[in-house]
């Protein structure tokens, strides 16, 4: 029984003999930019019954390359393979563009890039209304609603950019 071996993208051959016969053997990597599942660089491939085993592939490579202002939690990974997740830190007075920090791995690069923010500085303060009421005056405090948290009453901590909407 013969099996055709279709060639991969991403990746070369290095015994050129096809169709191949059940229990031969190929040895292939991939190009650069990609890695095999294993990591290593030559992987060795056998024909079955049933096709190639393990069957051959070569996943995108994303380099983890620090983004300004932040770093990569796992600061001695320098790539990562395609499907995994990374996850990264930003500097004192900046924040994470993606939630939780975490990108990932796809066949077409970085899900999107890390990247850190500054922190825009923004004036704290308490903003407070007046509203009638049939017997009374009200005077509540105002959240703005942005990252912002609600210190005291009598102050606001922004993060992020200004505000896009308040709330009373």
């Amino acid at each position: 029984m013969h099996v055709l071996i279709l060639l991969l993208l991403n990746s070369y051959h290095k015994n050129y003999y096809f169709p191949a016969s059940v229990g031969q053997h190929v040895d292939y990597h991939c190009v650069d930019g990609y890695s095999t599942p294993s990591g290593y660089h030559w992987v060795r491939i056998v024909c079955s019954g049933r096709g190639w085993f393990p069957e051959p592939k070569c996943l995108k490579i994303c380099n983890a390359r620090q983004p300004e202002n932040g770093y990569f939690s796992q600061s001695w990974k320098k790539a990562y393979k395609e499907g995994e997740r990374a996850k990264y830190v930003c500097n004192t007075d900046y924040q994470t563009e993606h939630e939780g920090g975490e990108v990932t791995c796809t066949k077409n690069g970085w899900s999107s890039p890390p990247r850190c923010i500054r922190q825009s500085e923004c004036a704290c303060i308490l903003l407070r209304f007046l509203a009638k009421t049939s017997k009374s005056i009200i005077t509540s405090p105002t959240l703005i609603r942005n990252n912002s948290t609600l210190i005291e009453t009598s102050t606001i901590e922004c993060f992020g950019p200004p505000p896009t909407e308040i709330l009373t």
